[in-house]
């Protein structure tokens, strides 16, 4: 199951170069795309919130559910907020980014019990036109914090780094060279 926003959707309408696609076609696994364009983790946008697509699964059984999320929460300027000491899910401050994010993590552990849970974290887009996008750096960090936190895995592709043929290479930067259009065809375009 991958939940999020147009990112996770593949606002392209073509379901094949999202993740869920990708991943259905390297592995020859079955997967759920339950992304929507315009997806908010904090309540910034109170009709159109990730952890809706969870409890529209929530009777489904997964071995793997893909969290993803925060670039429209970063677009409305949701407030970042901080990771909380709490577990429980009535105690998160949702209107923020952090809030949100562990409310939508404490969902998927409580409702996708035998699933193993993790989270995408958004790749950089520097040149994008608006400019609440072109630092998130902020929610990613503690998106980072929030995962640890909860002991779910993820994979930074804002900051983080992996090696390809012995050589350490950046995510963003270097694979998916977000600060050019080799890639990215369309100035600002981050899907």
């Amino acid at each position: 199951l991958f939940v999020g926003d147009s990112i996770t959707y593949a606002d392209d309408h073509n379901y094949a170069n999202g993740w869920p696609g990708r991943i259905a076609n390297l592995f020859r696994a079955e997967t759920t795309n339950a992304g929507v364009i315009g997806a908010s983790i904090s309540t910034i946008r109170p009709n159109n919130r990730v952890i809706t697509q969870l409890e529209n699964n929530r009777y489904n059984k997964y071995d793997y559910v893909i969290l993803h999320g925060g670039v429209n929460d970063a677009w409305d300027k949701a407030a970042v907020g901080i990771k909380s000491d709490s577990f429980q899910n009535t105690s998160f401050d949702t209107s923020t980014f952090a809030g949100g994010l562990e409310e939508l993590i404490c969902y998927a552990v409580e409702h996708f019990e035998d699933a193993k849970i993790g989270y995408i974290i958004n790749y950089s887009r520097p040149t994008c036109t608006s400019e609440e996008l072109q630092d998130m750096s902020e929610y990613f960090n503690v998106a980072k914090e929030v995962c640890d936190k909860w002991g779910i895995s993820y994979l930074d592709l804002y900051s983080g780094k992996t090696e390809v043929d012995g050589e350490e290479k950046a995510y963003s930067a270097d694979l998916l060279q977000t600060s050019t259009d080799t890639y990215f065809t369309q100035e600002g375009d981050i899907h």
